[in-house]
């Protein structure tokens, strides 16, 4: 039985399926993680909830269990960057989630990011932040995340 890796959500349990790293983390070994092995903040598709997920949270399970419907166009990772408004603060937080290999990133962000919440996530200065996630339409960046293979190309 073929397994793939996953995370599962915090908030429904369901499966965010990862595609391999590039350049995976060694430490632990996890192959669907990035070599940094930092932790990344991940948007459930399904609930729309952003928890912060390290490789010590990649699961594997039954490829039929991985969310992975072989009727639909892969998925890739993709790294959405949105300004932390914490405390005046006027770094990045980074929310991952899985997009089509050829989505419209401009304009397909702000409708997966509709009626998101994140639960303690960190930008990149360390605020922690639990708040719902609604960037304005110029106040993101979108882009596949190098960090992941891209099956889809």
């Amino acid at each position: 039985m073929a397994l793939f890796p996953v995370l599962l959500c915090r908030s429904c349990s369901r499966p965010i399926a990862l595609p391999p790293a590039s350049q995976p983390c060694t430490s632990p070994p996890q192959p669907a993680w990035p070599a940094d092995c930092a932790p990344r903040n991940f948007l459930c598709r399904e609930c729309k909830n952003v928890y912060e997920y390290s490789a010590h949270d990649v699961c594997q399970v039954p490829l039929a269990e991985a969310g992975e419907d072989q009727g639909h166009k892969p998925l890739n990772v993709v790294c959405i960057e949105i300004p932390c408004s914490g405390s005046g603060c006027s770094a990045l937080m980074r929310v991952h989630t899985l997009m089509a290999f050829d989505a419209d990133l401009k304009a397909e962000t702000p409708e997966v990011l509709a009626s998101s919440h994140g639960h303690q996530v960190r930008c990149d200065r360390g605020y922690i932040l639990s708040r719902p996630i609604r960037p304005s339409e110029t106040s993101f960046s979108a882009h596949f995340d190098k960090q992941w293979k891209r099956p889809g190309i």
